[in-house]
């Protein structure tokens, strides 16, 4: 399940993908000026699954551009189409322009007589450390499934976060 929260009256928003092993949550601040290119994002990948030890990241707050709201949006959209096509197919890495998390789709299931049991796996890793030139990244993230309704949801959530930029 997806879900989409005004936190408060100060304009922050929380979307969640909600996979089958973990949670990927974007915390933005939506700007009061209108037209703005940017939103105010924190990102945090936390476990759900009782059998293994909790785990719980966040990034550093960083400008997330619309952009890359939109290129993820068409991301997890051309997903589920080709996979439709062929249960094998493994989209490439998608990665914001701030290299701030990196999302990659791979194989799942694909039935036309129940679409409510369609599903692939879904990588996602939040980067916890400020880059600078002289550092490297360090990515904490995991690996689970995710199904056509969580996904198509979570795009349809997306959409209403870009909305907010018109």
């Amino acid at each position: 399940m997806s879900v989409l929260s005004l936190l408060d009256s100060s304009n922050r928003h929380l979307l969640v993908m909600s996979t089958n092993g973990y949670n990927l949550k974007f915390y933005f601040q939506v700007p009061n000026t209108p037209k703005s290119s940017f939103l105010d994002t924190i990102v945090e990948f936390s476990t759900k699954v009782e059998s293994v030890q909790k785990v719980s990241v966040r990034s550093q707050k960083f400008p997330m551009c619309f952009d890359d709201l939109r290129r993820l949006s068409n991301y997890l959209k051309n997903h589920l189409q080709n996979i439709k096509n062929d249960p094998d197919y493994e989209s490439h890495t998608f990665v914001d322009y701030n290299l701030t998390y990196q999302i990659q789709a791979l194989c799942g299931e694909y039935s036309c007589s129940d679409y409510n049991e369609n599903y692939f796996s879904i990588c996602s890793m939040v980067n916890i450390v400020k880059r600078s030139p002289s550092s490297s990244a360090i990515y904490i993230g995991g690996e689970s499934t995710i199904s056509f309704l969580q996904t198509e949801e979570f795009i349809l959530n997306l959409k209403k976060i870009i909305s907010l930029a018109n």
